[in-house]
């Protein structure tokens, strides 16, 4: 750990966080079989609209996406179009 890290308030109160849940900080992506890291590609590939609790469940377990999750029409982001 670089000492530089301890002088930041933030950066020692999410340190700290992590060690009493068990879990790092990392600074690079997420690995792309986690929950988040299929997260992230979902939300880059089709904008924030698209991910619902419903979505996110499914992603969470590693089920499929919910039918209609993603536009069958290739819009970005899941929202009406203009």
């Amino acid at each position: 750990m670089d000492p530089q890290d301890l002088q930041d308030p933030q950066r020692v109160g999410a340190l700290f966080g992590a060690m009493i849940l068990g879990g790092e900080l990392t600074e690079g992506p997420a690995p792309a079989d986690s929950p988040l890291g299929r997260a992230q590609a979902l939300l880059a590939a089709h904008g924030p609209d698209v991910l619902t609790d419903e979505v996110f469940g499914a992603l969470c377990e590693g089920r499929p996406l919910p039918p209609g999750a993603i536009p069958a029409d290739g819009r970005q982001g899941g929202s009406p179009a203009s």
